[in-house]
């Protein structure tokens, strides 16, 4: 059993409303995983240079690396699990339905 409690992890939980979607994003130094914990959603990932819709199941894992395209869009709405290495680097903000900023973590 690790105890370690310096462990490079972030974990959140991201809602989700019917009809809504994050930004089309990409983290420079980040590395997150997705899990759909109720709802349904779809992830758009970026798959060799193409983005490509896949629909989240329920209790499933989806990674997603530095440097590669994602959004994620709610058709009810969703709890999605975020957890990743610490909120670091910039995440740049490709399409935004908000008009919100790339944020950048030190």
């Amino acid at each position: 059993m690790v105890t370690d409690a310096a462990l490079p992890y972030t974990g959140k939980l991201i809602h989700v409303r019917a009809g809504h979607r994050l930004s089309l994003q990409i983290h420079n130094m980040k590395t997150e995983t997705l899990v759909l914990i109720s709802g349904s959603a779809s992830l758009a990932l970026e798959v060799d240079g193409k983005v490509t819709e896949i629909e989240m199941v329920v209790s499933e894992g989806y990674t997603v690396l530095p440097g590669r395209r994602h959004r994620l869009s709610a058709a009810e709405d969703s709890v999605v699990m975020e957890v990743s290495t610490p909120e670091v680097g910039t995440t740049y903000r490709l399409e935004d339905d908000y008009s919100r900023l790339d944020e950048v973590r030190r």
